[in-house]
C-alpha cells in the first residue's frame, strides 16, 4: 500500500470515528484530503476504501440523521470498532503467550502477532510463562492459506490433487466447510462438486495453487456438521481383527512387541510372538520391514504378501500514551526510524473540516513517545477474523492437552471469545485435534519430573535401528510439534541434547537425583523443523512410484524431482543406514534406493537374507 493511499484511509478513520453524525460522501471528500477533484473518480476511489476497511475489520455504519434527509451517510461506530476490555489473571496471560507461540512460523503466526499487539494496547500484558508445561507448534502447508480464506468467505475453491498411489492428477471443485490438523498433518472437509458429495483432502496432496471459484458467502455448512468428526472417520484405521503369529529374532522386533498380545519363547535365538493387526497390506510393509528378524508364521495370506513384497524387491532396488521509541519499535518488529516514519505519517493527518474532527499531535522528547487529541483513537481495534481465529484455535489445542494450563485455559478462551464477538465464532472452522491417551502417563511423569527439576530414566525405543536403549535424561521442556509430543533433555548416554517421542518410551521412572543441564546445552529450534541433517551425513537417492510418495511427505528431503506419471525421485540425508535399508524393505517395489551403491548392496543382502527365512531364494 502505497504512503499516499495510507493517509487517506487513516483520515478517513479518523474522520469517521471522531463524528457522532453520519457524513455524506460529500460532507467526506471535503473533509478528507487525498481524493481527486472529479466527482466521478472520487465515488470510484471512495468505493474501494469503503471495501478496504471493512476488509481491515473496521465496521462501517451507513445510515442518515433524520426522515428529511435523503442522502445516506456513513460513520464508524466507536463501540463496534474499539477492543472491549479484557482482564485477564496472571495464569491467563501466561495462557495467552503461549497460544500465540503455537503458530510460530506458521500461516496464522502474523495473525496472532498482531492479536497481542492490540491486546497490549488495550492494556493486558501477556506475560512468557515460565511454567514447566508444554510447548506446542503448529506447522502450515502451502495450501493452508488461501483454504482457510476460503473456509472463513464462505467461497468456492479448485485445486488440483494428487491421490496417494495415483499417477494422474485431478481437478477437484470443492465447497469448503473447515480445516483440521489432525496428528500433525492438515486436511480440508467440503462438498465436492464434481462427485456430489462430502470428501476430505490432505493438504499435502494438493498441487499448484488453489484458486477461488465463486463470490463470498456462497457457501453453506450444513447444521450439525461436525468437521473434525469427518475428517477423523476418514483418516482412522478399521478396527484390528486379525492376529499374526511372527517369529522374531531375540532381541529385535521391539516395535512389534509393544503391540503384541502375546508372547513364548521358541527355540534359543527365537520368540513367538501374537500381534494384532487391521490392514494386511501395510502390515505387510511393517513386517518387511525387519528384515530377516521377523517370519510370519500365520496366517497364510499375510505370509503370502511379505514374500511377494520380499520378491518384488531385489531386482527392483537394485542400483535404484508515552513509552519508550525503542520498545515500542521492538513490540512492533520495525526499527526507530521506521516507527518514527509511521508516527509522522498519524501527524500528518489533515481534517479540512472544522470540528468534531479533531487532529492527532505528538511529539519526541528524551526518547518518548506522547500522543495527544487522539481521543477517537485512543483503544485499539477490535480484533479481527484472522487474529481472534488464531489465538483461539491455539488455546483450544491447549485446553486439549489437558495438563497444559488448566482452567487458566478455560477462562482464557471465555474472556477472549467474548472479547472478540462475532470474530471469534469463526475460529470453530479450523481445529486441531491432539490424540495423546496412549502417552499420557508418561507425559504424566515427564512433567512431573520437569516441576520437580529431576532426572528421568527412559527406556526408548529406536525404530530406524530396533532396538530399546536404556539411559537417564535430565528433563528441558515437553514440545508438540507436527502432531507428536517429545520431551526434550540432555540425554547422558549421547551426552547432548536430544528428542524422545513420549509414544516411544517404553517406560519411564522419576529418579531421586537432580537434573543437571549442562550450561551449554541449548534447546532446539523446532520453528525450522524437528531433523536438520549434517554435512557430513549419508546422501541417499530413492526413486517412488504413485504409491511411494507418501515418503515426501512423512520426511524431510533435500531435493523432490517430479519424474511424470505421478513418480518422484528425492534426495534426503541420514546418519543411518540402518534406516534406510528398513525403509526400503517396506517400499518393496514402490521404491528403489539408487544410491550410494554401497548401500543398494546392503539392501539387497538384507532383502535375500529375509527371503531366506521363508526358504525362497532370490535366483
Amino acid at each position: 500500500m502505497s504512503k499516499r493511499k495510507t493517509e487517506r484511509l487513516l483520515s478517513l478513520v479518523v474522520c469517521l470515528l471522531s463524528s457522532q453524525r453520519y457524513l455524506t460522501a460529500t460532507q467526506i471528500r471535503a473533509a478528507v484530503p487525498g481524493y481527486p477533484d472529479s466527482f466521478d473518480a472520487f465515488k470510484r476511489m471512495f468505493e474501494r476504501d469503503k471495501e478496504e476497511l471493512r476488509e481491515l475489520g473496521i465496521p462501517l455504519d451507513t445510515g442518515t440523521n433524520g426522515p428529511l434527509d435523503e442522502e445516506v451517510g456513513y460513520r464508524i461506530p466507536r463501540q463496534e470498532y474499539v477492543l472491549p476490555d479484557i482482564r485477564l489473571e496472571p495464569d491467563e496471560a501466561a495462557m495467552l503467550s503461549l497460544a500465540a507461540r503455537v503458530w510460530r512460523q506458521a500461516e496464522l503466526a502474523g495473525a496472532a502477532a498482531g492479536a497481542l499487539l492490540k491486546l497490549r494496547a488495550a492494556g493486558v500484558e501477556a506475560a512468557e510463562t515460565s511454567q514447566p508445561g508444554i510447548e506446542p507448534r503448529l506447522t502450515g502447508e502451502a495450501a493452508f492459506g488461501p483454504l482457510w480464506e476460503a473456509v472463513r468467505d464462505r467461497r468456492p475453491v479448485t485445486f488440483s490433487y494428487r491421490a496417494l498411489g495415483r499417477s494422474e492428477v485431478q481437478q477437484r471443485r470443492l465447497e469448503p466447510w473447515g480445516v483440521v490438523n489432525r496428528h500433525g498433518r492438515w486436511y480440508v472437509a467440503g462438498h465436492d462438486q464434481v462427485r456430489d458429495a462430502v470428501r476430505v483432502f490432505r493438504l499435502s496432496r494438493i498441487e499448484g495453487p488453489v484458486a477461488f471459484s465463486g463470490q463470498r458467502g456462497t457457501v453453506t455448512v450444513p447444521p450439525g456438521t461436525d468437521v473434525r468428526e469427518l475428517v477423523a472417520q476418514w483418516d482412522i484405521q478399521p478396527p484390528e481383527h486379525q492376529t499374526a503369529v511372527l517369529r522374531v529374532r531375540s532381541g529385535t522386533g521391539f516395535g512389534l512387541r509393544r503391540r503384541a498380545s502375546g508372547e513364548r519363547p521358541d527355540g534359543d535365538d527365537w520368540d513367538l510372538v501374537d500381534v494384532p493387526f487391521a490392514d494386511p497390506g501395510w502390515f505387510a510393509e511393517h513386517i518387511a520391514s525387519f528384515g530377516a528378524d521377523v517370519v510370519v508364521m500365520e496366517p497364510t495370506d499375510l505370509r503370502d504378501a511379505v514374500i511377494t513384497r520380499l520378491l518384488a524387491l531385489v531386482p527392483y532396488v537394485v542400483s535404484r500514551k508515552v513509552v519508550g521509541l525503542g520498545e515500542t519499535a521492538a513490540a512492533f518488529g520495525v526499527s526507530e526510524r521506521e516507527l518514527v516514519d509511521d508516527l509522522n505519517m498519524l501527524w500528518c493527518v489533515e481534517l479540512r473540516a472544522p470540528d468534531p474532527y479533531c487532529p492527532i499531535d505528538l511529539s519526541y522528547e528524551g526518547g518518548e513517545i506522547m500522543v495527544s487529541q487522539a481521543e477517537s483513537m485512543d483503544r485499539p481495534l477490535r480484533l479481527g477474523v484472522d487474529e481472534a481465529s488464531a489465538l483461539l484455535v491455539a488455546l483450544r489445542m491447549l485446553a486439549e492437552l489437558g495438563q497444559a494450563g488448566g482452567s487458566a485455559v478455560s477462562r482464557t478462551i471465555a474472556k477472549l471469545e467474548a472479547a472478540a464477538g462475532e470474530a471469534g465464532a469463526v475460529s470453530a472452522q479450523v481445529a486441531v485435534q491432539v490424540d495423546q491417551a496412549a502417552e499420557q502417563s508418561v507425559a504424566t511423569v515427564a512433567r512431573e519430573a520437569l516441576a520437580a527439576r529431576r532426572r528421568v530414566h527412559l527406556s526408548y525405543y529406536v525404530p530406524g535401528r530396533d532396538e530399546a536403549t536404556e539411559r537417564d535424561v535430565d528433563p528441558m521442556r515437553l514440545l508438540l510439534v507436527e502432531g507428536r509430543t517429545y520431551l526434550e533433555g540432555w540425554c547422558r548416554l549421547a551426552e547432548a541434547v536430544r528428542l524422545f517421542r513420549l509414544d516411544r518410551v517404553l517406560g519411564i521412572e522419576l529418579l531421586d537425583v537432580p537434573a543437571e543441564v549442562p550450561r551449554e546445552a541449548q534447546p532446539r529450534d523446532v520453528d525450522q523443523g524437528l531433523y536438520r541433517p549434517a554435512a557430513d551425513d549419508l546422501r541417499v537417492v530413492i526413486e517412488l512410484t504413485p504409491a511411494g510418495r507418501w515418503v515426501a511427505e512423512y520426511y524431510p528431503c533435500e531435493e523432490v524431482t517430479d519424474l511424470g506419471e505421478g513418480r518422484l525421485r528425492v534426495v534426503l540425508r541420514t546418519p543411518d543406514p540402518g534406516w534406510v535399508r528398513r525403509l526400503a524393505l517396506r517400499l518393496g517395489e514402490d521404491g528403489r534406493v539408487t544410491g550410494p551403491p554401497g548401500l543398494v548392496a546392503g539392501i539387497r543382502d538384507a532383502a535375500a537374507a529375509a527371503l531366506a527365512q521363508y526358504g525362497q531364494t532370490t535366483g
